[in-house]
Formats: C-alpha cells, structure tokens, sequence
C-alpha cells in the first residue's frame, strides 16, 4: 500500500522504466513518497506517464526534486486525469507555476484534498495563476505556500479567490513578505 523512497536516487531506476513500469500496472499503491529522489523534470515526465494509467495513488510526495515548471507540465497531465489523487506534495522545487498547465489542470481536478508547494519560486504571477485556479476548483482544503515570496498584492489576489471557493479551509502563506498592506 506504501512505497516510502526518499532520499533515494532513483533517476537511474526511472531513466530504465524499471519502477515507472511497475507505477503503471500496479492497482493497490496507495501512497508514493519520493522526497529528494532526484528525478528532476525528465523523471517526472517518465514517472507521470505511468501514474496516468493508475488509478489507486492517494498520495504522492515529490518535494525537492528539482522538478521546475517543466516538471509541473507533466504532473498537469497527471492532475487532469486523475480522479484518486487527493494529497500532493511538491516542495522545495523551484516551481514558478508561470506557463500556466498546473494551475488549469487544478482548476479542473475534482480529487485532490491537499497541495504542499511550500519554497518554491511562487511569486506574484504565480499567486495569480493559482488564484485563478481556485476560484474555480471547489474540492481542495489545504494549500500550503510558505516562502514562496508571493508579496502584498500575491496575497491579495489569493484572499480574492476565497471568496468563490468555498472548500478551502487552509491556506498556509508564511514567510511571504506579505505585511499590513497584504
């Protein structure tokens, strides 16, 4: 039901489809953690190819991986389709969000619960993305942003998205410089 792998270099492991190949016929993993694996955003496109066909991953943990963006495009495919997925944790992956995938792929999930996207490289364009995102997505309850640098105005267009959302009940924003003013 587990496969805890962090800090596990695993991208040899996907780089061969050895343990993407496995991801892609198993039907009772129920969470996958691998933290500081070092897939970076060719590991991500591999690993994500096999979870499109999986459709019993609860939880997914991908922090610090170095994923970037061009990672974040392949987890958008896995975001769109996924109808278990309901915890998802990327961070400490130099994530923008800025081309915009992930976050359209958010607003049309219906599974995931929680998302951890704490220091990443988030900033104001990036909160505007997700604040977009949340208007329309009505199944998340958690979102955790903590230094993420997403300023005043970053805050402000998130607070703005809470007033269309009405399930989410967490929204971590530490370590933002956000101030009075935001």
């Amino acid at each position: 039901e587990k496969l805890d792998l962090p800090l596990n270099p695993i991208a040899l492991a996907l780089e061969n489809c050895r343990l993407a190949d496995a991801l892609a016929k198993n039907r009772s993993l129920l969470r996958l953690n691998l933290d500081d694996a070092n897939i970076g955003a060719d590991g991500a496109r591999r690993l994500c190819d096999a979870l499109s066909a999986n459709r019993s991953l609860r939880e997914l943990f991908l922090g610090g991986n170095r994923l970037g963006d061009e990672g974040m495009k392949s987890l958008a495919g896995v975001l769109e389709t996924s109808d278990s997925l309901e915890k998802l944790g990327l961070s400490q992956n130099g994530i923008t969000l800025k081309g915009g995938a992930f976050t359209v792929s958010l607003a049309r999930n219906r599974s995931l619960r929680v998302l951890h996207l704490i220091s990443n490289e988030i900033r104001l364009r990036g909160a505007a993305l997700l604040a977009a995102a949340l208007k329309m997505n009505q199944t998340l309850q958690a979102i955790s942003l903590g230094g993420n640098l997403i300023g005043a105005e970053g805050a402000k267009s998130l607070a703005d998205a809470l007033v269309a959302n009405k399930s989410l009940q967490l929204m971590g924003l530490y370590d933002n410089s956000i101030g009075d003013e935001g």
